[in-house]
């Protein structure tokens, strides 16, 4: 925590920060899928938010945790597709 403010909350501002460019390129941001994933963060295992990213026809989102974890989430609405654990796949 720096300054009074959770590293989680500082992760993803800058995450959001880093997306701007997607967003000016015809990504949408919907606040309902960015809550999913912040929903995600905070009630699991308060796993350090990673890296999003857009599938190329914008229909799905990839979000990226330092636990080895990755969540496929639906990009219209924030439900969950997939959950993975890359776990095995790290050398």
């Amino acid at each position: 925590m720096r300054h009074g403010i959770p590293e989680a909350s500082v992760m993803l501002i800058i995450l959001i920060t880093g997306m701007l460019p997607l967003l000016s390129q015809g990504a949408e941001e919907d606040p309902t899928t960015l809550a999913a994933v912040w929903t995600f963060v905070k009630e699991d295992d308060e796993a350090t938010f990673w890296k999003l990213a857009w599938s190329p026809d914008g229909t799905m989102i990839a979000a990226t945790f330092f636990d080895n974890k990755c969540l496929i989430l639906d990009a219209e609405d924030g439900t969950v597709i997939e959950e993975l654990d890359m776990s095995d796949h790290i050398t």
